[in-house]
């Protein structure tokens, strides 16, 4: 089932050599981290395309002119947009702001997170149709891998210091400071140090993460 009151937003970098996943190049390399980076995009992209959203986004930084993004845009037929913003809470405000004026409901998923499902998305949406105003999906980091609104409430983005354990409690109390009614999706663990490497390629291995 297609629904068009939903967009779903992926959030990447451009996957540049030495611009991505910075914290495995010393066991990886830097060539090494950017496939691995592009491994979890694609595998994002493919998850997401299974599920019951059919416009999907990509919102990238620092520009629009990174070939591999084009591709994925042309090849999954997925719209490239820019983000904006000085921190990462501003731009999927400024996101949500934007994708709010034409949908009932804006996704956004990072890419580093192998064990996202489609059933996650498609909970998500059927969770903002009904009685919630976000959904999120936590992190085992402290952080979460997607976050979900039926509304523009940029309060939840502010006052956050991004990239750190902090990420969801300061998330939840703002939440709560707006009497918002939340739900949380199951939490999962994204790949972001040399460790999480070695747990993907056994999941892959395993059949868990196809």
């Amino acid at each position: 089932m297609s629904n068009r009151n939903n967009a779903l937003i992926i959030f990447s970098k451009n996957p540049v050599e030495g611009k991505v996943k910075t914290r495995l190049v010393p066991e990886w390399g830097s060539e090494g981290a950017l496939k691995i980076y592009k491994d979890l995009l694609k595998k994002t992209i493919e998850t997401v395309k299974q599920s019951e959203i059919s416009d999907i986004y990509i919102y990238c930084t620092p520009n629009l002119e990174d070939s591999y993004l084009q591709f994925c845009s042309s090849q999954y037929e997925l719209k490239l947009e820019l983000q904006k913003g000085k921190d990462l809470g501003e731009r999927m405000a400024n996101a949500i702001h934007d994708m709010t004026q034409k949908y009932s409901n804006v996704i956004i998923v990072g890419c580093d997170c192998p064990e996202l499902s489609y059933k996650d998305i498609n909970l998500a949406a059927e969770k903002l149709n009904v009685d919630f105003d976000l959904v999120l999906g936590p992190s085992e980091d402290g952080g979460y891998y997607l976050i979900g609104m039926n509304n523009y409430f940029p309060e939840v983005f502010q006052d956050i210091d991004w990239g750190t354990g902090s990420v969801l409690s300061e998330t939840r109390r703002h939440i709560s400071e707006q009497g918002l009614m939340v739900y949380e999706l199951d939490t999962k663990w994204d790949l972001d140090r040399p460790e999480d490497v070695h747990r993907y390629f056994r999941s892959r291995q395993s059949g868990h993460l196809i």
